[in-house]
């Protein structure tokens, strides 16, 4: 009696992309609960439900996006035929898309500034103010590159969108802790500083007035020892952890024989997943909700250049063990990341150096921050331009050893998807 092996593999990605969408979606119907409950109770004004809202389109997005993962997985199990999803989202021409980002943000910007409606049309428009420039920079970063089959499209894909950002999570959570014990224990080494702090504890539990607490925290945060640990975890601790995790995609297609072409490729979409769910969430706030979402492009671009280049040194050092470019690309990734970071980070202390009273770290706190905006608009077409070229560089590296090759290949072998 034959029996069908069991792809277990397959079995594996079914099940985490299916407890993935079940979280995702039922997360947002709690999201959604809360909001319309907040909505009848008429607790605070209409647009304090609006958070609660854009997180639930974020959630219910992310959930959807796992079903695809778990279609593969399913079919490849029982051993069935299935869509190529490849060729869907060729004839969908996704670039072109970005045509309509204009009107989506001025619409979505419109919205904002009127609560009242916000609730219901903003979340409509949140997926697609910040999926339509990740697809577009993935386009840029992946086209004609060599993606495998759909499933590992999604696989990769998803992993990027889901286990990615859960590990980081934990292991930021684990390290942020580390430093805000040493932040705290420094503070209250610091003469008259303890004493500061107690007198602010009635002003913590005011959610009310957050200009007075800014203010009456703005001597303490401009302290050097604070905006040293700050930019030390911001710059140097979070980009070590999410550069190493964020190719999470491509970690787990260890064992498999990656080109450079499809290391990157599978990096990028590791990173675009990342990216996507990070700037669902993080740009879900209705006051500041167009200026959020035009800056998280250019983290979009961060996130899926990096990954990319990891992926791609992960490729050449699996396949040809060179563990040292590895650990270039990997420094080089966690260089970019921090830059921005760090620049980020300048920008806010120059916000809160601003405000009137500011000590004489602060102004130079403000001399640097000035120049950060711009700073930050040339590191993310920088990162754009750098995505075209590796694309168009790994493209002709492998059309000329597909030729090269071409003489040695069964015409019946199928060949890897491109998009």
């Amino acid at each position: 009696m034959n029996s069908k092996r069991i792809h277990w593999l397959s079995v594996g990605q079914l099940a985490v992309s299916t407890l993935a969408a079940l979280f995702f979606l039922s997360a947002a119907g709690l999201l959604t609960l809360w909001g319309m409950l907040g909505l009848v109770a008429q607790k605070g004004t209409v647009g304090d439900a609006l958070p609660m809202f854009l997180m639930a389109s974020a959630s219910k997005v992310s959930g959807l996006l796992m079903l695809p993962s778990a279609y593969y997985a399913l079919w490849r199990i029982f051993d069935r035929p299935a869509w190529d999803t490849q060729a869907v989202m060729r004839r969908l021409r996704l670039q072109w898309w970005l045509l309509a980002l204009p009107v989506v943000v001025i619409l979505g910007n419109f919205l904002s500034q009127h609560p009242r409606i916000a609730w219901f049309g903003l979340p409509i428009l949140h997926p697609f103010a910040i999926g339509i420039p990740t697809v577009w920079l993935l386009f840029i970063a992946i086209r004609g590159l060599p993606l495998g089959s759909s499933q590992r499209m999604w696989s990769v894909f998803g992993n990027g969108l889901t286990l990615g950002p859960l590990l980081i999570f934990i292991l930021e959570s684990l390290v942020g802790f580390s430093f805000l014990i040493v932040l705290i224990v420094y503070l209250f080494t610091q003469p008259g500083l303890s004493d500061k702090i107690m007198q602010l504890s009635p002003l913590l539990e005011q959610a009310n007035a957050p200009e007075k607490l800014l203010e009456e925290l703005k001597p303490i945060l401009l302290q050097p020892g604070v905006m040293f640990g700050v930019f030390l975890f911001m710059a140097v601790a979070v980009p070590l952890i999410e550069e190493l995790l964020k190719p999470i995609g491509v970690w787990l297609l260890f064992g498999r024989k990656l080109t450079p072409a499809a290391g990157f490729a599978a990096g990028a979409l590791s990173g675009a997943g990342y990216a996507l769910i990070e700037s669902l969430a993080l740009s879900s706030n209705g006051a500041e909700w167009s200026s959020l979402v035009l800056a998280r492009t250019g983290t979009s671009a961060v996130h899926i250049l990096t990954a990319g280049l990891t992926g791609w040194a992960l490729s050449i050092a699996w396949q040809k063990r060179r563990i040292f470019q590895l650990l270039l690309a990997y420094l080089c990734a966690v260089l970019i990341h921090g830059l921005w970071n760090g620049l980020t980070l300048m920008y806010s202390f120059n916000l809160l150096a601003a405000l009137p009273g500011s000590s004489w770290i602060g102004q130079l706190v403000r001399a640097v921050g000035m120049s950060a905006p711009l700073a930050l608009v040339i590191l993310a077409l920088g990162c754009v331009l750098t995505m075209a070229v590796a694309n168009r560089s790994l493209r002709k590296l492998a059309a000329g050893k597909k030729i090269a090759s071409a003489s040695f290949e069964s015409p019946k072998e199928p060949q890897e998807t491109m998009l």
